[in-house]
């Protein structure tokens, strides 16, 4: 590329790239993958052709995904600030890498109060 830019929301360099995939892989892991999300969004809700509502809305994020034999490691986040996403790509490897058996754990539906 001319200016070493990605086409990614975060307007991200190629080196900055490879240093989130470095940073991702240094707990051993065998293989990361970044994955950029841009996405806009609107709708508009007729009835009787009125307008009635009309939304809009952009989700924009980071995921880094890490895989260290049998473990794969996820993290995501919607800061594309450089220090969230290094963040998303310590805790990726460090799910990947970590292994300790956890048993599943019991869960239960919390109580929510009627509003209607």
């Amino acid at each position: 590329m001319a200016d070493d830019r990605a086409r990614v929301p975060a307007d991200i360099s190629i080196p900055e790239m490879e240093r989130l995939l470095s940073i991702a892989l240094e707990r051993g892991g065998e293989f990361a993958d970044l994955y950029f999300e841009h996405h806009r969004s609107s709708s508009l809700l007729l009835e009787e052709s009125i307008i009635r509502t009309a939304s809009a809305g952009v989700v924009c994020g980071l995921g880094v995904r890490v895989v260290s034999g049998e473990r794969t490691g996820y993290a995501y986040t919607d800061d594309l600030s450089w220090e969230a996403m290094a963040r998303a790509a310590r805790t990726a490897a460090h799910i990947a890498a970590d292994v300790r058996a956890v048993p599943p754990q019991a869960v239960s539906p919390a109580p929510v109060e009627r509003r209607y």
